[in-house]
């Protein structure tokens, strides 16, 4: 899966208006459709593309298919890097019909339009939902965003 951040949410980290830490950060999934722009900075720019229409995931903002994300950060001294730990999500029983080509992470804030993009998760193959559980695995130990200095 290929992931990249948003320019404007890295910018939102450094200025101090999302602490990865302390604040409520969730991730959305968003569909094939979706082809990612590092210049996006709000969820009204993706949110045309988030998943709906199936059992198990409720879209739009404050929905249920938004799941809160429990993020801690780390500096590795070996990789010269902040490291991102995000511990892994489960969707459960995700009704047949959507196709899931991404999921992003976000801070939801009064509504989609004020709500920042932090990072992305695109997916190198599509993932279809078939009734079962789809589960984003992060890497709990070394993590995988990283900001490189």
């Amino acid at each position: 899966m290929a992931t990249h951040w948003y320019g404007k949410g890295v910018l939102k980290i450094v200025n101090g208006s999302i602490d990865l830490d302390t604040d409520t950060l969730k991730v959305m999934l968003v569909n094939d459709s979706y082809t990612s722009d590092k210049d996006h900075e709000f969820v009204s720019s993706v949110a045309t593309y988030e998943i709906t229409g199936i059992s198990g995931y409720s879209s739009g903002f404050g929905g249920a298919g938004r799941k809160t994300a429990t993020v801690a950060t780390q500096y590795s001294t070996t990789n010269d890097r902040v490291e991102v730990l995000i511990n892994d999500i489960t969707w459960s029983s995700l009704q047949t019909g959507a196709t899931i080509g991404a999921a992003i992470l976000i801070k939801e804030v009064t509504n989609d339009a004020a709500s920042p993009v932090i990072a992305i998760w695109d997916f190198t193959t599509n993932v279809a939902t078939n009734g079962g559980d789809f589960t984003m695995d992060f890497n709990g130990t070394t993590g995988n965003l990283y900001l490189t200095v």
